[in-house]
């Protein structure tokens, strides 16, 4: 039973001495680490984050603006392209109606010059029998 209490008296030392251990080791660290970030440090990091900041802003401003921009000059491109789509059409309509017209023309004038052609025969025809 002795060995068993020396046992456990041993281990009881043994946590205890790690537990110091460990928090001796955590103060260090803790320590050693605020020894190296000093406050100019610290400002420093500050004012970078500070800068990064406000050039992410400025670029959010900048790129909004951007693609504003951009979606006014597609809704002037598309309003002209409409416009140009819409004459186009009525141009179009209008050769369209032009040639209909020329066509008419074209067939009169066919009518015509076949007239003349037999009223032209029918003359040579009459020359001949005289």
């Amino acid at each position: 039973m002795a060995a068993v209490l020396a046992s456990s008296r041993g281990l009881t030392v043994s946590s205890s001495t790690k537990g110091l251990f460990l928090i001796f080791t955590l103060l260090s660290l803790i320590c050693l680490s605020s020894a190296l970030i000093d406050k100019d440090q610290l400002e420093k990091f500050k004012d970078s984050y500070q800068k990064s900041h406000q050039q992410l802003e400025k670029l959010k401003i900048v790129l909004k603006q951007h693609v504003t921009d951009s979606k006014q000059k597609v809704t002037v491109f598309k309003q002209q392209m409409d416009f140009i789509t819409e004459k186009l059409k009525e141009t179009e309509a209008y050769i369209d109606r032009e040639e209909e017209q020329l066509g008419r023309k074209i067939e009169e004038s066919e009518k015509d010059l076949q007239e003349q052609k037999k009223f032209i025969e029918f003359l040579e025809e009459q020359q001949t029998e005289l």
